[in-house]
């Protein structure tokens, strides 16, 4: 039967200076002769203490990290798939741009322009929600504030770089369109 009683805990802190495994070493003994039937301390230094102390909080940073990159992910994604059927869409009126004349790198500027302004009010947006509710998020926050300047331009900065490659595809396969197949379609 085990004794179900909390048994007492001791903890010093010593600095050293010098090599610790000297140290240890000697505490070893000393504890080893003074109390034979304890168990050997446990020692560590102050940064493994410290160190110890953090995985939680690294763990929960590495998630948010990982989810935030699934979001991000899911963003392109969607924006993606949007862009390129709004621009499929327009197959037959993009192929009778190109019948009449219309030069193929026109024709690319032309919906990618359009596509990146459309990602262009929605980070607008996006950056406005987020200030708006950056108070609330303060709490949350630890070694930045919720308006930090470099977080936002490199968010937005992200978040258009995506978008322009969002955009860029659908623009891509607009300009590949034979004139006369996108006429017959409809």
């Amino acid at each position: 039967m085990q004794d179900e009683q909390k048994k007492p805990s001791f903890h010093a802190v010593v600095r050293v200076d010098g090599p610790q495994p000297a140290l240890a070493s000697a505490v070893r003994s000393l504890t080893a002769r003074l109390a034979p039937d304890i168990p050997a301390p446990a020692l560590s230094t102050m940064d493994e203490v410290v160190d110890d102390s953090m995985n939680t909080e690294r763990m929960m940073a590495l998630l948010a990290v990982f989810f935030a990159g699934c979001a991000l992910l899911v963003t392109a994604i969607g924006l993606y798939g949007t862009l390129a059927y709004v621009t499929a869409r327009r197959t037959s009126e993009i192929g009778i741009r190109m019948a009449l004349g219309a030069q193929r790198t026109r024709v690319l500027v032309m919906v990618f322009s359009e596509n990146a302004l459309v990602a262009l009010f929605g980070t607008a947006a996006g950056l406005g929600a987020a200030l708006l509710v950056s108070r609330a998020l303060a709490g949350f926050l630890y070694g930045t504030s919720p308006r930090d300047p470099w977080v936002l331009v490199g968010s937005v900065a992200v978040l258009t770089f995506i978008a322009s490659v969002a955009s860029l595809v659908p623009a891509l396969r607009a300009a590949q369109i034979e004139p006369m197949e996108a006429i017959r379609c409809e």
